[in-house]
């Protein structure tokens, strides 16, 4: 008898993050994510419980990686304010499609009304990515590429709330890509508060309305 074939959390992590993309959360079943795996739907429940729990647990997975992304951010960027608008284009395969993100959100929102338990994981990826987002502008203040008044903390979250804000305009009717959409508004955010010479050599927003 042949052996079961075994998979890693993040094989399984991916076909699910792909399966949700391409069919949306009332389409994503525990056989359509072995499907893609090669794997028994019957394997994926008992490591993970339902879809629900597979589920809980790619969120727990993104929390994990989320360090790992701002820190190659950082490493892509040398100026602070160039890393923090990076950010516009961390989306994967959404950056080019506005079905999948539109699903992918659909998914995060059902999943998280149906489940308490994610409140927490969910805040806790917010709260880590808004207080990365502050240490980048108390670095760009530091460095006098912001006015030295600027009001980090409030400053931190207009701009997280630009950012996801910004990606569904985007996916409702946004031009272009969703990072070169997401970008011009967190640049809009940031424009009154930047000294004029942090603009030398920067890239210049996204004009593609």
């Amino acid at each position: 008898m042949p052996r079961p074939r075994l998979i890693s959390d993040e094989d399984a992590f991916a076909a699910f993050d792909a399966a949700i993309a391409e069919h949306g959360p009332n389409g994503v079943t525990l056989a359509l994510v072995a499907q893609r795996l090669d794997v028994t739907a019957s394997a994926l429940m008992r490591r993970f419980g339902s879809k629900q729990g597979l589920f809980a647990a790619f969120m727990q997975q993104q929390l994990a990686a989320q360090p790992t992304m701002h820190d190659a951010l950082l490493k892509a960027h040398t100026h602070p304010l160039e890393a923090l608008l990076a950010l516009s284009g961390h989306t994967r395969q959404y950056s080019t499609k506005r079905s999948a993100y539109l699903r992918h959100l659909a998914s995060f929102f059902l999943q998280l009304a149906d489940d308490d338990a994610l409140v927490p994981v969910i805040a806790k990826w917010f709260s880590g990515e808004r207080r990365w987002i502050a240490e980048r502008l108390t670095e760009a203040r530091a460095r006098t590429a912001l006015k030295s008044g600027t009001p980090v903390p409030d400053l931190a979250r207009t701009l997280q709330a630009a950012l996801h804000g910004s990606r569904l305009q985007w996916a409702t009717g946004g031009k272009g890509t969703e990072g070169a959409w997401s970008r011009r508004e967190l640049e809009a955010v940031l424009a009154p508060w930047r000294i004029d010479h942090a603009q030398e050599g920067a890239t210049p927003p996204s004009s593609d309305r």
